[in-house]
C-alpha cells in the first residue's frame, strides 16, 4: 500500500515513475498534449503541481480545477505556445509558478489573476516580446520576477507599478533599448535589478534607479554612454558596468551620478545559478557558485556564507 501511494504521489516528480501511467501522469493529457487536469493531485491535494518537461503543448482553461490549494506550479520545460485567459484563477495560495523554457510569445492581461499571493514568477526562456499593460496589477504580494532570456524590446509605462513588495528583477538578455526613468518607479521594496545584456544605448535618466531599499543593479553588456547625476539612489551599494561605452572612471567623473559609497565594478559579472531570487543575503554560497564573495560576483550583498 505504501509503494503503491508513493508511486501514485511522486510519478509527476521522477521520469522513470512517470512513464507507468502515462506521459503526462498523473496529470491527464490528450493524445495532443493538451494538458486536461490532475485529479490524482486533487485527490491527494497535493501543493506540487510538477508537470516539467512533459510535452504539454496547451492547457485547458479548468485544468487545475481541485487544485486550488496548491502552493507550486511547474509547467517548464514543454512547449507550450500560449496560456488561455483565466487559467490560474482559483488557486488560492500559490508561492511560486514556473513558465520557463517553452515557447511563450505573449500574454494574456488577465493571465494573473487571482494570484493575489503569489511570491515567485519564473517567465524566462521563452519567446516573449511584450508584456500588456497591467500584466502584473492583481500580483502585489509577488517578491521575485523572471523575465530574463525573451525578446523584449519595450517595457511599458507603469507595468512593473503596482509590485509594491517586489524584491529582485531579473530583465537581462532581452533586446530592451531604453529604459525611462519611470520605469521602476512602483517598485518600493526592490534590492537588485538586473537589465544586463541588452541594447540599451539611451543615457539613464534621474531618478531611475533612485528607489529607496535598491542596491545592486547590472547594467553589464549594454551599449550606454552616460549616467546623469542623481540616476541612483542613496541606498545603492554597487553597479555594473562592464561590457558598456562607459567605465566606472567615466561615471565617478560625473558628479552626484554614483553615491559616495558605492562600488561599481566595469571587469566582470557573475551569472548565478538560480539568478537574483535565492541570493544575496540568504542562500548564496561557493559551492553553487565559487565566484560568490569576489569582485566579480554580482549579487554577493556581502554577508555569504
Amino acid at each position: 500500500v505504501v509503494a503503491t501511494a508513493l508511486v501514485v504521489r511522486c510519478a509527476d516528480r521522477y521520469p522513470l515513475l512517470s512513464a507507468i501511467p502515462g506521459p503526462c501522469a498523473p496529470c491527464v493529457c490528450s493524445n495532443a498534449g493538451v494538458l486536461q487536469g490532475c485529479p490524482f493531485h486533487a485527490e491527494l491535494r497535493d501543493p506540487i503541481l510538477w508537470i516539467k518537461g512533459r510535452g504539454v503543448t496547451a492547457v485547458k482553461v479548468e485544468a487545475f480545477k481541485g487544485n486550488e490549494g496548491a502552493v507550486f506550479l511547474h509547467l517548464e520545460d514543454n512547449a507550450l505556445e500560449t496560456l488561455p485567459v483565466g487559467l490560474f484563477d482559483g488557486l488560492r495560495n500559490p508561492h511560486g509558478i514556473h513558465l520557463s523554457h517553452n515557447k511563450l510569445v505573449g500574454l494574456s492581461p488577465r493571465l494573473f489573476d487571482g494570484l493575489g499571493s503569489l511570491s515567485f514568477l519564473f517567465l524566462n526562456d521563452n519567446r516573449i516580446d511584450a508584456l500588456p499593460p497591467g500584466i502584473f496589477d492583481a500580483l502585489g504580494s509577488l517578491e521575485f520576477l523572471y523575465l530574463d532570456h525573451n525578446r523584449l524590446v519595450d517595457l511599458p509605462p507603469g507595468v512593473f507599478d503596482a509590485l509594491d513588495d517586489l524584491w529582485g528583477l531579473e530583465l537581462g538578455h532581452n533586446q530592451i533599448q531604453s529604459i525611462p526613468s519611470t520605469t521602476f518607479r512602483g517598485l518600493k521594496g526592490v534590492v537588485n535589478i538586473d537589465i544586463s545584456a541588452n541594447n540599451v544605448s539611451h543615457p539613464i535618466e534621474v531618478g531611475t534607479f533612485a528607489n529607496p531599499n535598491l542596491r545592486f543593479v547590472s547594467l553589464a553588456h549594454n551599449a550606454i554612454r552616460s549616467v546623469e547625476a542623481g540616476a541612483f539612489g542613496k541606498s545603492l551599494e554597487h553597479v555594473w558596468l562592464t561590457g558598456n561605452n562607459l567605465t566606472c572612471v567615466g561615471l565617478a567623473g560625473v558628479d552626484g551620478a554614483l553615491p559616495s559609497d558605492a562600488g561599481c565594478t566595469d571587469e566582470g559579472t557573475c551569472d548565478a545559478l538560480f539568478g537574483i531570487a535565492y541570493f544575496g543575503d540568504e542562500s548564496c554560497d561557493v559551492h553553487t557558485d565559487p565566484r560568490y564573495n569576489t569582485a566579480e560576483c554580482m549579487w554577493d550583498g556581502g554577508d555569504c556564507e
